[in-house]
């Protein structure tokens, strides 16, 4: 019975850290982000309009909702910028701000859709109701080009990692958007070490394993296109709670990739062999392959984007940007709390067109 209760009060812990995100040191990627900030002309007006569908982002009222999600352009109107430092606020009519919403339920916990909020007031981290964090309402308008590079690290690097915190060659107003991201991430690592207890599930006999198991089994690093896994999927039976190598690893292969600090800095031991199998498993041939590709796509969204003559950006959400992956506003619209319809924020990938967005005076 004694054995029992250890168990489920370990799942319990497996549960609140997935959760929590895949919390990571994001601190470098949000640097770069932050050093490559546009302020555009300028606050005013400005049409944002989507390079792969042609919409535009718009706050729109209906019944007794305001949303905020890209329609056709004809049914479009400008969003109002207006800046801090290097971030920018999107806002429309009845003082409407678009704002990171969170979710539990989308890739273990993270900032899911940028959605129509009142817009924040005063000037602390919280602000406008105990529940309401500014820097939900803050974002970056990153250029889409080749300056600013992945967050990953090569793993043989001595380099330490910087931490998300105000910086002497930024302006008042980003030191000031910093701290609060670093207030942000410190209360989402305290919440994330009290429950980042060693990972166990019920087990899992031999004849049960999961297709993804069995994936696992055949690969040695998990394959699911989310940031984290679903551990009732995972054969938790030789799991030793002493034993941190024994513990699941709660990332899939290609995240690793992008995140070796993850493991050979931040000390997730459990990851190590995931991370070398994924590698083995992507050599230098299958790797240029793949640059081949990507280069060739880059060369087709330039060609594309010349043709519109007009520079294009991504829209990054600064809320828990430096402890958690990078989130930026994609072309869905998504169904949010309350019967809300919203734009849908995805991990970011430069190469995604739908992530891509003109953005002109009105």
């Amino acid at each position: 019975m004694r054995h029992s209760c250890v168990k489920v009060a370990l799942v319990a812990s497996l549960v609140a850290a997935v959760r929590a995100g895949g919390i990571i040191d994001n601190a470098i990627e949000a640097a770069e982000i932050l050093a490559s900030a546009s302020t555009l002309s300028g606050a005013g007006n400005y049409v944002f309009t989507n390079v792969k569908t042609g919409q535009q982002l718009s706050f729109s009222r209906s019944s007794d909702t305001t949303d905020f999600y890209p329609v056709d352009a004809d049914e479009g109107e400008a969003l109002a910028v207006q800046f801090l430092g290097s971030a920018a606020r999107l806002s429309g009519g009845n003082n409407k701000c678009a704002s990171a919403q969170w979710d539990a339920d989308t890739d273990g916990g993270v900032d899911h859709a940028a959605v129509s909020y009142a817009c924040t007031v005063g000037t602390g981290v919280l602000s406008g109701t105990s529940t309401l964090e500014k820097t939900k309402q803050w974002w970056y308008i990153l250029p889409a080009d080749d300056s600013t590079s992945s967050a990953s690290t090569d793993s043989s690097s001595t380099s330490t990692t910087p931490t998300a915190t105000p910086s002497s060659t930024a302006s008042f107003a980003d030191n000031f958007v910093l701290a609060a991201v670093a207030a942000s991430s410190s209360a989402s690592r305290a919440a994330a070490s009290s429950s980042a207890a060693p990972v166990a599930a019920s087990s899992s006999s031999a004849t049960s394993v999961s297709a993804a198991q069995a994936s696992y089994d055949k690969l040695g690093y998990w394959t699911t296109t989310s940031t984290t896994i679903d551990v009732s999927l995972a054969d938790t039976s030789s799991v030793d709670p002493q034993d941190q190598s024994t513990w699941v690893c709660r990332h899939p292969g290609w995240w690793l990739d992008a995140h070796p600090d993850y493991v050979t800095q931040a000390g997730h031991v459990e990851c190590a062999s995931d991370l070398s199998a994924y590698r083995a498993d992507h050599d230098s041939t299958s790797k240029k392959m793949r640059r081949v590709r990507r280069d060739r796509h880059h060369a087709e969204v330039a060609r594309s984007m010349s043709r519109r003559s007009t520079q294009t950006y991504h829209i990054i959400a600064v809320d828990h940007l430096s402890d958690m992956s990078t989130r930026a506003i994609a072309h869905e619209s998504v169904t949010t709390a309350g019967g809300y319809i919203s734009t849908k924020l995805s991990l970011w990938d430069k190469t995604d067109e739908g992530q891509l967005w003109t953005i002109t005076a009105a």
